[in-house]
């Protein structure tokens, strides 16, 4: 089992979950509640939208209503 452990790929296996532990750590922190989700500057969650590029258009919409009412 040492050997295993000292091997590149246990490494990467330890890295990829620590990468998902901070992950759901984080949208625990943020108070996400279902997926999929896409959190935005930390502050502002777009629910439902897999695809960023289409959550982060809906936040730039979202966003300029609230600067401009």
């Amino acid at each position: 089992m040492r050997e295993r452990m000292a091997t590149p790929e246990w490494q990467e296996t330890v890295d990829r979950y620590a990468d998902s532990y901070l992950g759901l750590a984080r949208a625990w922190q943020l108070g996400v509640e279902k997926v999929p989700a896409v959190v935005i500057d930390g502050r502002h969650v777009i629910y439902g939208q897999p695809d960023v590029e289409q959550a982060l258009n809906e936040a730039d919409r979202l966003l300029s209503q609230e600067s401009h009412p």
